[in-house]
């Protein structure tokens, strides 16, 4: 007779992860909510992962291990993972993160109330050896128009419900540069909500291997690679891609990539298109209260040019409303102030 499937499966990919591995398990381990099928993969560790694992799954039952003899990369884990998981919901763990003890009990009530959500995430302490930070998230709910921009997902806190990624066939993208979590919450969120509850749910690891300089510029390149699909996807043209750091704002400023006359002109040609078609696309406003914003941070950037271009795409009107425009937009401006 077949086993019945467990309510929630627990997918964690592991890699050299020893150091960590012990807490984090523990972590799952010891969750309010019991029904669990605890679904780890071995990606060809050179170091004593292997034996944690083995060492966990002969004291619990809800343990099954999978195991590649040779490293094969996260993305192929992940979708490994994705489809050996049995359970109706899954939630996604990283092998050097902390798990609150109620997290998974209360991101499994979350979606048990609401059916027209189709996954949850969390909010979470970001940690290190040096500092903590408690990571907020927007009291909305996570939406195709919020991924336009920006990843808002915590892929190791979230939980998504099986049927709607077997149904859509949703899986990881191994054609992208870095951010393959990204695109993945892309795709769900094309059929349907993103719920997120506002606790810290998840303890986030960041150690030195993640803020490496090659490892930081293939997660911002994957990151404007999934924008430009998106809006290629809408119907817009990008007139240089090498200047969308600049129009994302956050990859230029982490990259300490300049801005100029060129990246705001640039940016406007962009901002425009995506006015004059979202609609057309089936988004929201919400997808133009963003463009104004990015385009507005774009404009302090680069003075008074900016300024000029940024009131020619979003209108006078535009420039006048609100807080953050008219005046003080064009004070910021001539400050360089943000």
């Amino acid at each position: 007779m077949s086993q019945a499937k467990p309510q929630i499966t627990v997918l964690i990919p592991c890699y050299n992860v020893a150091d960590y591995l012990e807490e984090a398990l523990t972590s799952i381990v010891r969750q309010t909510e019991t029904d669990l099928e605890i679904l780890c993969l071995n990606d060809g560790s050179t170091d004593n992962t292997g034996d944690i694992l083995r060492r966990f799954a002969n004291e619990d039952p809800r343990f099954r291990l999978l195991n590649h003899t040779q490293n094969q990369g996260i993305i192929n884990s992940r979708n490994t993972l994705l489809a050996e998981a049995r359970g109706h919901l899954l939630a996604w763990f990283d092998a050097d993160d902390i798990a609150h003890p109620n997290r998974l009990s209360k991101q499994k009530a979350f979606l048990e109330q609401r059916s027209d959500h189709i996954a949850v995430t969390c909010e979470y302490i970001e940690f290190s050896e040096h500092d903590e930070i408690y990571r907020k998230r927007d009291p909305r709910d996570v939406s195709r128009e919020t991924l336009l921009f920006y990843n808002y997902v915590l892929n190791p806190g979230t939980m998504v419900r099986a049927d709607v990624l077997k149904e859509a066939s949703i899986t990881f993208d191994e054609t992208l540069a870095g951010a393959s979590d990204y695109q993945f919450w892309v795709d769900v969120s094309r059929h349907g909500q993103i719920g997120v509850i506002h606790e810290p749910l998840m303890r986030y690891r960041r150690h030195n291997q993640q803020e490496s300089t090659a490892q930081i510029r293939r997660q911002l390149q994957g990151c404007q690679q999934i924008v430009t699909r998106q809006l290629a996807a809408m119907g817009v043209n990008i007139p240089d891609e090498n200047l969308m750091a600049q129009f994302l704002i956050y990859p230029a400023d982490i990259l300490k990539l300049p801005y100029s006359t060129k990246s705001m002109r640039t940016a406007a040609l962009i901002g425009a298109q995506i006015l004059s078609c979202y609609e057309r696309a089936s988004y929201t406003d919400e997808v133009a209260v963003l463009t104004v914003h990015l385009l507005r941070r774009h404009a302090v950037r680069t003075g008074l040019a900016g300024l000029y271009y940024f009131t020619r795409t979003v209108g006078l009107k535009k420039f006048l409303e609100g807080k953050y425009f008219g005046a003080a937009l064009a004070l910021d401006c001539l400050r360089r102030k943000y």
